[in-house]
């Protein structure tokens, strides 16, 4: 799917009107159970008659939530008290502690329409905030001390530190809600003790050993910390591996998966007081003695990714463990929230491939957050948003009828949206892309997303599984008529026709293929010429042109087969 953008400056036109019921993901839904909870983004949507579309307006409390809406036919649009009718409105209402109820209704025939949600957060006042840049690991603490700090700048990080096993409590006085992180560890390596999407009120978090509390805000906000020491606990390890059951489709019998780069956490009920553990590639680590409990969150180096069931919950999912005849550590293959685990092993293992041909890795990335709830739809189907209140989020379907969870290209093609927001340059409008010629900065966009997600797979098939039958797109072989030609009408291009030509440069297959590149040359540009912001292409965004002026200033220069796919009016002045 189209990664989200930021709609304040983008005017989006409504979706295509050439639609069924069939199409419509989310079927009957009540106000006591709205279909999906809707934040910042664009939706495109079905609205079908006699069947009112309920979701839940969510976001931070004291914001201003601004809702524009377009229609292929007249509908009605209840927002909290405010009702608009047509094809086409605006509202604006202000959050308190909880959601605000829409309703969507009034269809004569199956609708598609758009919505926008776009949010105002309000700022504190941080006086006189005295920043903890990460040094030395943040601002030492003393037990017993409380201190009181601002996030003043977006965005921004502060980091405070303790030197041994604490109870951190933080307290949000004003302001946007706080994302909080407690990383014990080594900073290259750090492992994550505890962890909460703070709204309002106050949060309690534990660490095990001595450990670092990274705060980070999407707005302005005041806050207050206290540290409280704990006491040391012996704890008896043992080293164990851990197995995460994988499923390519509901029917399909689970496959087991090491659990690559999760962590485990031992069950504070047990005693364990929440002594964390990441596991290796191999799923492997020593774990507390004792009852274990495994959390939905896996690392590529520095670089976290977390799955939980909605945008406010970062605590991610947790389920206990189970020791196996042959001595592994299982989850149940048939608990609700396996896939949550699956999801992050996949992810982790997706974006740590493609970090290793990032040449500057980031010191603090920004954890990924993947939300996915089992049998739920996401209001997007699976789609990349790049900053939800200062964090990256991949919303993934559960729906019964899609079901992302097991899709394998789609969670590769959102993680490489991911990777190429962080240490890329995307610059994607969003929309509709199926292989038709499109806006030239999206097909790069999805083109490469789509390449990503094959690479890491080391094949040209992508698979996406649905109950209607799984849709198919081979970049060897593309299909879709616009995708056969880069001949296509002036101005536009198609995603698959740049997957294709992606593919093509890093198959090696025929041997005598003259389009081959090595890796190192494959990536260069993207993380390289591309990442560098200096404008080039076809138009003012990232687009296929960029990537293909920096490979041609790579040392080896254009494939000497390149004319086959695409005319390049000028060899660019290559900088040094």
């Amino acid at each position: 799917m189209a990664p989200a953008v930021d709609l304040g400056a983008v005017d989006r036109a409504p979706p295509d009107a050439d639609l069924t019921c069939q199409d419509d993901r989310y079927g009957p839904s009540t106000p006591e159970l709205p279909a999906a909870d809707l934040s910042v983004g664009h939706y495109a949507l079905v609205a079908c008659p006699g069947v009112p579309d309920h979701f839940l307006l969510v976001g931070s409390p004291g914001s201003t939530l601004r809702v524009r809406f377009e229609a292929d036919e007249r509908l009605a649009v209840q927002v909290g008290g405010e009702r608009l009718e047509g094809r086409g409105g605006s509202v604006a209402v202000t959050l308190g502690n909880g959601g605000i109820p829409l309703q969507i209704s009034g269809a004569l025939a199956a609708t598609g329409y758009g919505l926008d949600v776009t949010e105002d957060v309000p700022q504190a006042d941080c006086g006189d905030d005295v920043e903890s840049a990460d040094v030395d690991g943040g601002a030492g603490l003393a037990d017993g001390e409380a201190v009181a700090r601002g996030i003043c700048a977006v965005p921004d990080v502060d980091w405070l530190r303790f030197g041994g096993p604490a109870q951190w409590t933080v307290r949000l006085l004003e302001g946007a809600p706080l994302w909080l992180d407690l990383l014990g560890g080594p900073a290259d390596a750090p492992l994550r003790h505890d962890g909460r999407y703070l709204i309002e009120g106050q949060a309690v978090l534990e660490a095990s050993e001595a450990a670092r509390l990274r705060i980070a805000s999407g707005g302005h906000a005041r806050y207050l910390v206290q540290v409280n020491a704990l006491p040391e606990r012996a704890q008896a390890f043992v080293e164990r591996a851990v197995e995460v059951p994988f499923r390519s489709s509901p029917d399909a019998a689970p496959e087991w998966w090491p659990a690559a780069h999760l962590q485990v956490v031992a069950d504070p009920a047990a005693g364990g007081g929440g002594m964390a553990t990441r596991l290796d590639a191999a799923g492997r680590g020593p774990l507390v003695e004792g009852d274990t409990w495994l959390v939905a969150e896996a690392w590529a180096g520095r670089y976290r990714v977390t799955v939980g069931p909605g945008t406010e919950d970062d605590r991610g999912w947790r389920e206990p463990l189970w020791l196996s005849e042959d001595g592994v550590l299982r989850l149940d293959p048939d608990g609700r929230v396996a896939p949550a685990f699956a999801i992050a092993t996949a992810a982790a293992t997706a974006l740590a491939a493609g970090l290793a041909w990032v040449p500057d890795l980031a010191d603090d990335p920004p954890p990924l957050h993947i939300t996915w709830r089992p049998d739920a739809a996401a209001p997007c189907g699976s789609c990349f948003h790049p900053s939800d209140h200062g964090r990256p989020r991949v919303d993934l379907s559960g729906s019964p009828t899609d079901p992302d969870q097991g899709d394998l290209a789609v969670i590769r093609h959102e993680v490489g949206h991911h990777l190429a927001a962080l240490h890329s340059r995307d610059t994607s409008p969003g929309g509709r892309h199926d292989g038709r010629a499109v806006d030239p900065e999206l097909a790069w966009s999805e083109g490469f997303a789509h390449f990503f997600a094959a690479w890491v797979a080391g094949r040209s098939l992508l698979e996406d599984w649905r109950l209607t039958g799984s849709r198919l797109v081979d970049l060897e072989a593309p299909t879709h008529p616009d995708a056969q030609s880069p001949w296509a009408p002036p101005g536009v291009l198609s995603d698959h026709l740049v997957a294709g030509l992606l593919w093509d440069l890093f198959d090696d297959t025929p041997a005598e293929d003259p389009l081959h590149v090595d890796e190192a040359a494959l990536f260069a540009p993207l993380f390289g010429s591309m990442a560098s912001g200096v404008e080039g292409g076809a138009t003012a965004g990232a687009d296929l042109l960029d990537y293909l002026e920096g490979l041609a200033c790579e040392p080896a220069g254009l494939p000497t087969g390149l004319g086959r796919w695409l005319v390049v009016d000028a060899i660019p002045e290559c900088r040094e």
